[in-house]
């Protein structure tokens, strides 16, 4: 075989793979030209769907909330009346255990102190001196 007939039969070999390709992209075209308008047809169907879904289910919830907001009202009332007065105490308690008490004055020298006695100028009562 000469070096022109193989070089043409590589061609025509690749010639085919050509035809071959478009031959599939001609196919998924038309494929994907089907596929478009029912595409469109299932996105409107399932617009219609949630616009109907919604219509129905707004008075449900509206109808749910309104039988649900006194029930939370009661059981908010009823925890305020009953739990939070103990919560409280509870919470009074632990902080009074947890505060750091004032320093005693140790008895052995603390004996000869008097809160009474004036400790400056201060504390001097003024009418008492004339």
């Amino acid at each position: 075989m000469s070096v022109l007939s193989r070089t043409r039969a590589v061609e025509a070999d690749e010639a085919a793979d050509t035809r071959g390709r478009i031959q599939q992209l001609a196919r998924l075209t038309v494929l994907v030209r089907a596929a478009v308008p029912m595409a469109k047809t299932a996105g409107m169907a399932v617009r219609d769907g949630t616009r109907s879904a919604a219509t129905w289910a707004a008075p449900r919830i509206n109808g749910a909330r309104a039988w649900t907001a006194p029930r939370i009202e009661r059981s908010g009332v009823a925890i305020k009346d009953t739990i939070a007065p103990k919560i409280c105490e509870a919470l009074t308690a632990t902080a009074r255990r947890v505060d750091v008490a004032a320093p005693r004055l140790d008895p052995v020298f603390a004996h000869g102190i008097s809160l009474r006695e004036p400790a400056g100028p201060a504390d001097v009562d003024f009418e008492e001196v004339e």
